[in-house]
């Protein structure tokens, strides 16, 4: 499969991404379905695999985890996200911890804010996720479900790196990011992920 190349990052991912909310559920897909899956996605060249602490309460997490054990590490892009609950400064870098034990890896390719949260600052959490980047717990902060004021303003609060990319709700009929923060993106190469 072609790679595409995520915004200024240079890393080179594949246009489809295998998202992984339910792995792990029993009642939808158990854990060794899940497994087979990843691996045959994989084989069949899509390297980047989205999830996030929450879903399945971390199942989703170590489920990816002992699948890519059949791969090299760096054949794999996994990208997470932190839980609007955990985005307090120390929260943040506990939910990272628990990411990598789950997924058993030492670092994290992309690790996304899911969902910003209005009672904590900002700058508290963006600060965060750059003493992971200066760890090497993770190699590229991003943003999911975040406005177009609420991404300028993370951006500020960065001082050492840039936002990676922003993953947002968008299809053939759900189309708002086209009036103001897609056209931002574009101009700032942040890649959407969708």
């Amino acid at each position: 499969m072609e790679k595409k190349v995520l915004g200024w990052t240079e890393e080179k991912i594949s246009p489809l991404i295998l998202g992984s909310w339910q792995f792990g559920t029993p009642s939808i897909i158990g854990k060794s379905d899940a497994i087979n899956v990843i691996r045959k996605a994989v084989e069949l060249g899509i390297n980047a695999i989205d999830t996030a602490e929450s879903y399945g309460n971390g199942t989703s997490e170590s489920v990816i985890g002992e699948a890519i054990k059949a791969f090299k590490r760096e054949d794999v892009f996994i990208i997470t996200k932190v839980s609007i609950d955990h985005l307090r400064y120390e929260d943040v870098l506990r939910a990272a911890e628990a990411s990598l034990k789950r997924l058993d890896t030492t670092y994290i390719d992309l690790y996304l804010v899911h969902w910003p949260n209005h009672y904590v600052p900002i700058r508290e959490t963006a600060k965060a996720m750059e003493r992971l980047i200066n760890e090497g717990k993770i190699r590229y902060v991003g943003l999911s479900n975040f406005s177009l004021p609420l991404l300028r303003e993370f951006r500020e609060h960065l001082s050492k790196t840039d936002v990676a990319a922003n993953e947002l709700h968008y299809n053939l009929l759900f189309r708002d990011i086209e009036k103001e923060v897609l056209p931002y993106m574009i101009r700032e190469n942040i890649p959407t992920l969708a």
